[in-house]
């Protein structure tokens, strides 16, 4: 197995710093393999009649410890307020793929578990998912998928780090001004 943190590329193949490869031609590279992906997936949530938010929904509650989770966290792993997630599970719940408990401890809050109807169809979609893109993927050199699996793990990791360093510096005191130095420090 590689170790994705020392990943060799062929550089010769490679645009130099700041040739022909532009930010936005990358970004719209990566956005347009994600539109192809999110179609492939479109195909398959539609034969179990999901769509990608209950996909999403299913994955993170059956992921969730043995005692669920709770609509705020459910809310915070898709990225939605809580009232559209409250919509989300309540279709859910009329559907049987969740219920909603309440706890021991606080009998105002709520954790959503997967029923056994909701664990079932979520390995039945995880499993023609797999299928689906190990069919697209098989057309590729393994060692290709593997150089780009690592590829894309660095970048997503810079981008977690890029982005919970622009958290940090828009809570900084507004008085205080970021000296260049100071910037060539974090980024390094």
């Amino acid at each position: 197995m590689i170790d994705h943190h020392e990943i060799q590329l062929n550089t010769a193949e490679m645009p130099p710093q700041g040739g022909d490869a532009s930010a936005v031609q990358v970004v719209a590279s990566i956005r347009r393999a994600a539109d192809l992906i999110e179609e492939l997936l479109t195909v398959d949530f539609s034969a179990f009649r999901l769509n990608k938010a209950r996909f999403a929904a299913l994955q993170f509650i059956g992921q969730s410890s043995a005692q669920g989770c709770s609509q705020t966290e459910l809310a915070t792993s898709l990225g939605q307020s809580e009232s559209s997630v409250s919509g989300l599970v309540s279709r859910m719940r009329a559907d049987g793929l969740l219920y909603r408990l309440r706890t021991k401890h606080d009998q105002r809050k709520r954790l959503l578990m997967l029923s056994e109807r909701g664990r079932q169809l979520l390995a039945d979609c995880e499993l023609a998912y797999g299928r689906q893109f190990e069919n697209v993927l098989s057309r590729f050199e393994a060692d290709w998928l593997e150089q780009l699996s690592g590829l894309l793990d660095v970048f997503s990791e810079k981008l977690a780090t890029t982005q919970a360093a622009s958290e940090i510096d828009t809570k900084r005191d507004d008085e205080q001004p970021i000296r260049s130095n100071e910037l060539l420090r974090r980024s390094a």
